[in-house]
């Protein structure tokens, strides 16, 4: 009898490095291109927390700033001569102002806001959990500091985050006008 052939199922070793090296060819080519993708998302994700965590800042204290009353000098608006505060007043009483400032919290500077006397707080006071710094400055009347005789009030914010992989930074310019002023 001649003997019976043996045929046995599987995959060669030549097939195995074939496709494992086609598999690794491919994964090269596509590698880039996937973490590309990935890096843009992430940059699109911290740009808009930059951008949304400026805006609810400008929220906030622009419509405070519009209601501020036209009141004798002392009362005015008045930013620092540095430029990192600004205080104004809803009413005729000094005890009524409102300041915003910008101060460090943790390391990172940010931008916090109180009433009278009260404690500040920072704004928004979720900033610190989207963003790495919330500075600026503030002036009045075309880029000066001291008391406003317009009711015009500039506002300049940079929200910034610094991943591990890239800086992004949201840069924020506003004037606004106090609606009680003449």
């Amino acid at each position: 009898m001649h003997g019976h052939k043996n045929y046995e199922k599987g995959f060669t070793l030549i097939e195995l490095v074939v496709t494992i090296t086609v598999l690794g060819i491919i994964a090269g080519i596509t590698a880039p291109v996937i973490m590309n993708i990935l890096s843009s998302m992430w940059f699109s994700h911290n740009s808009s927390a930059g951008h949304l965590v400026a805006r609810e800042a400008f929220r906030k204290f622009s419509v405070e700033i519009r209601e501020a009353i036209e009141t004798p000098d002392s009362l005015r608006p008045y930013v620092s001569a540095d430029g990192q505060s600004l205080r104004f007043y809803r009413g005729g009483n000094p005890a009524d102002s409102i300041r915003y400032f910008f101060s460090v919290s943790g390391g990172s500077a940010f931008l916090f806001r109180s009433v009278g006397g009260s404690a500040p707080e920072m704004v928004p006071d979720y900033a610190a959990n989207e963003v790495d710094f919330l500075t600026g400055s503030f002036s009045v009347d075309n880029g000066n500091t001291g008391r406003s005789n317009t009711g015009r009030v500039e506002v300049e914010l940079v929200a910034r985050r610094e991943p591990a992989v890239e800086t992004d930074s949201t840069r924020c310019d506003f004037n606004i006008f106090c609606r009680n002023f003449r």
